[in-house]
Formats: C-alpha cells, structure tokens, sequence
C-alpha cells in the first residue's frame, strides 16, 4: 500500500490553513487572534504577528500601531426627553453613540419633549423653538393694570402679552386705580386730564352725586374739559322747579307767569351732581314779554331779591351771583329801563360785568305787552371763575320787578358746563 502525504507540512509552532502554514505565536491554536489585519504583517508587542488594516470602532487595534479606535472618537450630548435633539451642557465622547445621546447639541430644555429647535412657539412665557426669544412673533393683546382689583385697568399703564399677565384687565377705563369704588371719571376734567378725551361728545361719568350716566362734554372751549350739568329744552323737559309753562306761537317756554307784584321770583334748581368746579359757561335761548325794564324802574339792590328783570343764576347758600340775563325796555330811546350800553341803568356794583342785555322789542319809542318773537342770547356763550372750587348745585331764577302782565321772560333752552 502506497502511503500518500499531505501537500505541506507545518512545524511546531504553526498550523495549517488552506494548504498553507501561519504562525500561532502564543501556542493557542490561534493565529493572530485580535490582529484581523490583511496587509503586511508586523510583530506586536506580545510577539503576536499583527496585519495592519483601517482602524474601526471596535475595541480593538485595527491599524497596529497600539492605540485603539483612534482618531474615531466624537462628541454626543444626552437627549433625555427623546426629541432628537441633544442637551449641550451634557456631551459624552464615545466613538460609537452611546445610549439616549444624539450627536445634536441644540436643544434648550432637554425635560420637555415639545421644546426643540422648529417646534411651534406657544403662548406660555417660555422659549418653545430654542431661538433665544420667548413669546415672539405670536398675536399680543392689550393688557391694563388693574391695581385695585376691581375688573377695570389704567389706560395709562398697558401691557402688551398674548396672554393675560397677573393684576390686569382688558376692560377700561379706570379714571382711579387706587379705589376700588370707582372706576368711570367724575367729570369730563378728569377724562381730559387722563388723555382719554375723543373731542366733544357724549361720555359716561359716575360722579358721586349722580351715578353712572352720559354727559356732554366740550373738550376744546378754552382747554375743554367742561361736564354739562344743565341741558335744558322746554318742548320735552318741561319746566323745572315751580317755573312756569307757556305754549307760545313760536315756542314753548318757561316764564313766571306770575299775575301779582308778590310772585315776583321763579326758580329752578340743578343738580351738579357733587362734580367738583372752579369755573362754568352757559348759554341760553330766550324771550321777552312786555315792557322789560333791565336794571332801571326802581329795582331793589340785594342778590335775593327782585334786583332787575334778568334771569339770574347763582349758587351757594348766601348765594353768590355767577351772571344774568337782562331785558331791556327797547332798541333805543333815553329811559333808564334799556340796557346800560344805550343809556339804562347801570347795573349793580356784585353784578359787575357778568350779565348780557338785550330786547326782543326792536323798537325806539313804543311797547307793546306782547311776547317778542325774537330770540334772544342764543349765540352768546358766557364764562365765569370761582374764587374757591365748589360742588354746590345752580339755582336758575327768572326775576321781573312787576308782575307778568307787564312784563315776563321765558326759557326756551339752557345749557350750564361746569370744569
């Protein structure tokens, strides 16, 4: 029998792979366990033979130069919440990524999954998108402090949120946020010293002695800031106080109407409302009966008395004269009953120069006891200035030294503003 031999034969210390012998240094059974290069070989430090190849992040020293997964090495950062994006204040440096980390470092909150850069930004006083903003580009409101706790905010003190910030309100307008027992304005004054004035017009007040209600206010007269407290017209109010009424051919007024020399005065009261003032303006439209006699025929020189034939408007208790109205005996002529400026009576030294005198009789000589259909006053607006500021109400008198079959005057409109 013919024995045959195999191809190669390996010395002690190598074995046999594919026909060929390899080196097992170690006497393993192994060769160059570790060492899975394929390039030319080079004796390691262990007098293992090790073939070079690329290095690779596995653990070990792909390339035989002693240093293992060099040069592989990156930076990862934890992303705790899942979002994809990672947390820049905790990188970890690993050749392979570590578990929960991500190579992105750009996420602000990395304990809320909603929070990442491009998320939605949402009302809620945080930076949702990661862009270094809170809040931005969303729809803002208008907010006003609300210091009193009573539903209605300061005008003058805004806050701009697209949502409602602690203590404030979107309700206006509060005229005084450290009281909480009121809210509207008192007066138009007040409105116009806010900066809440839109110009003349109607606005609602509260003040103290009134309630909540419209006013009229003029906002451009002299600075404005003027509360109408009297607006009167005899064909719908009728006639206030124990004045008079009287269905005349061209109007409706309010006169005396007073048949004997007793019932001399009429009055009417006005409610101010307790607004505070310091000056007032009126105007009026109004008309004469008979012979008017202005300051003249022997009128007495006391305020609460029959000082002429006016309508007298006055306030306070001793009454303090504001000004009045004069009817004179007519348009010219020499008689001490017309007006002072043709030849009447002065008028009293308290009357001063608050008054207007005009006649509805446009005649130089005669007097008829009729009512004069001429209406008097109505472009005429006058102004007068208190010494002290008051809340008092306006007593509005209309004053004849006869009785109203000589002579009578009538109202057929007023207006009083106070400031």
């Amino acid at each position: 029998m013919r024995t045959l031999l195999p191809l190669s034969v390996c010395i002690l210390g190598s074995i046999c792979i594919l026909g060929g012998c390899q080196v097992d240094n170690s006497l393993s059974g192994k060769v160059d366990e570790g060492k899975p290069g394929t390039t030319a070989p080079t004796e390691d430090t262990a007098g293992e033979i090790c073939v070079a190849e690329d290095e690779i992040c596995d653990g070990l020293d792909n390339d035989c130069d002693g240093e293992i997964d060099e040069g592989l090495d990156q930076t990862w950062y934890a992303d705790t919440d899942g979002d994809g994006y990672g947390d820049p204040e905790a990188p970890a440096v690993d050749c392979q990524q570590p578990e929960d980390h991500v190579p992105d470092s750009t996420d602000c909150d990395d304990s809320d999954r909603t929070v990442y850069p491009g998320a939605d930004e949402l009302c809620n006083d945080r930076d949702d998108d990661c862009d270094a903003a809170v809040d931005e580009d969303l729809p803002l409101d208008t907010w006003y402090a609300d210091a009193d706790s009573d539903g209605w905010g300061d005008p003058n003190a805004p806050v701009e949120d697209c949502v409602q910030p602690p203590g404030t309100t979107d309700v206006l307008s509060d005229c005084d946020d450290n009281d909480a027992s009121r809210h509207w304005c008192w007066s138009c004054l007040e409105v116009l010293e806010q900066g809440w004035s839109t110009g003349d017009g109607a606005y609602t007040l509260d003040p103290p002695g009134c309630g909540e209600a419209l006013f009229w206010c003029d906002m451009t007269t002299d600075g404005g800031g003027w509360t109408g407290v009297v607006d009167h017209d005899t064909a719908t109010d009728g006639c206030p106080g124990d004045w008079q009424f009287e269905t005349l051919a061209f109007a409706d007024v309010c006169a005396r109407s007073a048949p004997t020399t007793a019932e001399r005065i009429r009055t009417a009261t006005f409610d101010t409302c307790d607004i505070p003032f310091t000056a007032i303006r009126g105007n009026a439209t109004l008309y004469q009966y008979g012979t008017t006699d202005a300051f003249g025929d022997f009128p007495t020189d006391a305020l609460d008395d029959a000082y002429g034939d006016v309508i007298s408007i006055t306030l306070g208790d001793p009454r303090t004269h504001l000004f009045s109205y004069v009817f004179g005996f007519k348009s010219g002529g020499s008689d001490d009953s017309n007006c002072p400026d043709i030849g009447g009576a002065a008028p009293h030294a308290w009357v001063g120069t608050d008054y207007l005198c005009a006649t509805g009789n446009p005649s130089t000589t005669i007097n008829e006891r009729i009512w004069y259909d001429t209406p008097l006053f109505s472009t005429d607006w006058w102004q007068a200035t208190l010494a002290a500021s008051t809340t008092d109400d306006l007593e509005v008198r209309i004053i004849g030294t006869h009785n109203s079959a000589d002579e009578d005057m009538g109202v057929e409109t007023m207006q009083l503003l106070v400031r």
